[in-house]
């Protein structure tokens, strides 16, 4: 099964073969334009979904491997509870370092 490693440093997913979510609420007067995560396989994948605290539903802005950054394929735009969610799925013995959202003044 997965595990944290190295005292939070990474997520090991040690043949798992895993699926793996974190969450980011975009802050009001802010966008996420882009997001790229690190990782030890570019053959792992990885999607990026909006949603709000108000709804039941959410819509693909990215899909993509790590270790390559990808643009969002509609800004997300915060405030009213907005956030992302990123999925990371291993291929199998493969580890995530990390990552990131980048966010711009709306």
């Amino acid at each position: 099964a997965g595990e944290i490693e190295s005292n939070g440093g990474y997520i090991a997913d040690n043949n798992a073969r895993g699926t793996y979510y974190a969450q980011k609420i975009i802050p009001k007067g802010y966008k996420a334009t882009h997001v790229k995560l690190a990782g030890s396989s570019a053959s792992d994948t990885f999607r990026v979904y909006s949603s709000s605290c108000n709804v039941s539903t959410a819509a693909v802005v990215a899909t993509g491997n790590p270790n390559t950054e990808e643009a969002f394929t509609t800004d997300v735009t915060g405030g009213s509870g907005t956030y992302v969610s990123i999925q990371w799925g291993s291929r199998g013995n493969t580890d995530l370092y990390g990552g990131y959202i980048k966010l711009a003044k709306s």
